[in-house]
């Protein structure tokens, strides 16, 4: 039976029957004795009172089987659990929701078969009402999404929820990309690729564990060395997770410009160098200049290739990949005015990398070229 009708127990009342609400039919046994206490009760009220001495013949009635009744109202739910109430108005059976009411708002039905049988889905939305009343929204509105912008020079503390969001949004891809260096490695035929999948697969595993832990410690708090020196490292892989995108494709991408392309890939590992030295010396200082030098750093080179008139052939991936680290700044700027911001940064960083690692994988380690070796 659907959760949210009151189920077949027969009545359990302990006043006289003219009092009782047996509602939605009960048991034909229950059924049955209720039948006969109607007609019991209708039968001794229109028979007109007689004298002493006359002795008229008593109507017999069969037996009926004793029930002890207990309490005035009765209800089921999901598990045994109590919510459904059910009343009777007017000799008409009512179905109560899990408001817990007295049957103001009940729906009347006819003895027997009730349409919540009928249609199952009342039912399943009695019980869902149920389930969204009984939720403890008052506590989950007192939790607190966000924190005030930090002050200038100071780091956005976030909240707890915003904590686990941002340990849990980059903890579930250290070992898959642990996985994606391997299997760049073990596709790899040449030195080259050997080299380029060490320093890809290095630095995107990396960008994630070191993020995992930071967020780790400033979650626990007690350790605030330990957390100073994590985000001063979680920072400076941002520059290094950069060159290491950009080294695939300008040490293995097939180019008509090799000295501009070998310039460009000495340029940016300078560029995260001094990004680094930058980072260390003006740790949250400057942080809208920081971000800036993500920018240049990620952008600058690209545009000089593709101004030069040079094509990769997973050039589409890229710019994907690169129009979703632009979009995610967004977020990574927006703390304390988004709740989650940066648990949406990280999304956003792990779609981008999702990007350029599978481009990476069909463009610069084909399995057709690595089985006819």
């Amino acid at each position: 039976m659907p959760d949210g009708i009151t189920a077949r127990n027969g009545p359990s009342f302990s006043e006289p029957y003219e009092n009782r609400n047996i509602c939605n039919g009960g048991s034909a046994t229950t059924q049955l004795y209720q039948q006969q206490q109607q007609q019991k009760h209708q039968y001794i009220t229109s028979t007109p009172p007689t004298s002493a001495s006359s002795s008229p013949a008593k109507k017999s009635f069969p037996s009926t089987p004793t029930h002890n009744f207990s309490s005035a109202t009765f209800s089921t739910g999901a598990g045994g659990g109590g919510g459904a109430s059910a009343g009777c108005c007017n000799g008409e059976f009512k179905l109560c929701g899990y408001d817990g009411g007295n049957g103001e708002d009940c729906s009347t039905g006819s003895v027997g078969t009730s349409p919540a049988e009928i249609f199952g889905v009342l039912g399943f939305w009695l019980k869902l009402r149920h389930d969204l009343k009984s939720v403890p929204w008052k506590q989950l509105r007192a939790i607190k999404m966000k924190n005030a912008r930090a002050a200038p020079g100071c780091a956005y503390i976030p909240t707890k929820i915003e904590h686990i969001a941002n340990v849990i949004t980059h903890g579930l891809w250290v070992l898959p990309s642990v996985y994606a260096g391997l299997n760049l490695f073990f596709r790899s035929y040449t030195g080259a690729q050997m080299l380029s999948a060490i320093i890809y697969g290095i630095a995107l595993t990396m960008l994630f564990f070191v993020s995992t832990f930071f967020h780790c410690v400033f979650y626990c708090n007690r350790n605030r060395q330990l957390k100073d020196v994590l985000h001063r490292c979680d920072r400076a892989m941002i520059y290094i997770f950069i060159a290491g995108s950009y080294y695939p494709w300008l040490s293995l991408g097939h180019t008509s410009h090799p000295q501009i392309v070998s310039v460009v890939k000495w340029c940016v590992w300078v560029m995260a160098v001094l990004g680094i030295i930058y980072q260390q010396i003006f740790h949250e200082r400057y942080k809208c200049l920081e971000t800036f030098f993500y920018t240049v750093i990620g952008v600058v080179p690209s545009l000089v290739i593709v101004c030069w008139g040079h094509e990769f052939t997973g050039m589409t991936e890229l710019k994907l990949g690169g129009l979703l680290y632009i979009v995610g700044i967004g977020f990574f700027k927006s703390d304390g005015i988004f709740p989650f911001a940066h648990a949406i940064w990280h999304l956003f960083v792990v779609m981008a990398s999702t990007v350029h690692y599978f481009a990476i994988l069909n463009h610069l380690y084909p399995v057709d070229v690595v089985g006819t070796t």
